[in-house]
């Protein structure tokens, strides 16, 4: 398991597999791991600009907007977002 925060094993792993694709679900709803996941993420993404793709169910609109904020900081950008049609609080 790659632990979030853990960029050196995160890095380490990208290098060697060299992912096209990462795939993130239902991982941005405690904001309290927001820095850690994101800095995990971009390891993981970095070596081969893999694509990020994230499903994540937006259970509280603001806990969700500062998941986006922390990913955009990062250097990620949105360019698909579909709703489903569920209730954000």
């Amino acid at each position: 398991a790659l632990r979030w925060g853990d960029v050196a094993a995160a890095t380490t792993m990208a290098a060697a597999f060299r992912p096209t694709v990462v795939l993130g679900t239902d991982v941005g709803y405690d904001p309290s791991s927001h820095d850690a996941l994101v800095a995990t993420l971009a390891a993981c993404c970095r070596p081969a600009a893999a694509a990020l793709v994230l499903v994540e169910e937006a259970r509280f609109r603001d806990v969700h907007a500062w998941f986006l904020e922390a990913l955009e900081a990062a250097g990620f950008a949105l360019r698909e977002r579909a709703d489903l049609g569920g209730k954000i609080e």
